[in-house]
C-alpha cells in the first residue's frame, strides 16, 4: 500500500489512490478493485461518491485543478500583473502535486483517458 493516511475520509483516499493509479498505468487497465485496495476501501464506495471509474476520474482532475479554474471566474485575469498571478498559481499548484503535469500528458499526448 503507498502512503495514505488512514485518517483520511475514503472519499479523499479514493482520489489520491486514483491519481496514483492513473499515473503508473493506462486508464483502461486500472481498476476500480485496484483503486480501492490501494485507498484501503471498498469498490462499493467508488460508486457511492464518484458513481463509477470515470466519474472518480472526472472528480481528481477537477479537484487538482480547482484553484486555478476557480481563477478564471474571477478577476485576476483582469489585472495588469493578472497573468504573472496566475503562472504562479498553476506552478504552485502544480509543485504540490507534482505528478499532474504528467497525468494531463497521458490524457493529450497518449490518448490514455476516459473516452480515448
Amino acid at each position: 500500500m503507498g502512503d495514505l493516511d488512514p485518517a483520511q475520509s475514503v472519499r479523499a483516499r479514493l482520489v489520491r489512490a486514483a491519481l496514483d493509479c492513473f499515473l503508473a498505468d493506462d486508464y483502461h487497465r486500472v481498476t476500480t478493485r485496484l483503486i480501492a485496495e490501494r485507498a484501503d476501501a471498498n469498490a462499493s464506495m467508488i460508486r457511492y461518491y464518484f458513481g463509477n471509474k470515470e466519474g472518480l476520474y472526472e472528480e481528481m482532475i477537477r479537484e487538482t485543478l480547482n484553484p486555478m479554474l476557480d481563477v478564471l471566474d474571477g478577476q485576476m485575469l483582469a489585472s495588469v500583473t493578472g497573468l504573472t498571478d496566475f503562472m504562479r498559481l498553476y506552478y504552485d499548484t502544480m509543485t504540490a502535486r507534482p505528478e499532474f503535469p504528467k497525468l494531463i500528458l497521458k490524457v493529450l499526448a497518449l490518448n490514455q483517458g476516459p473516452g480515448c
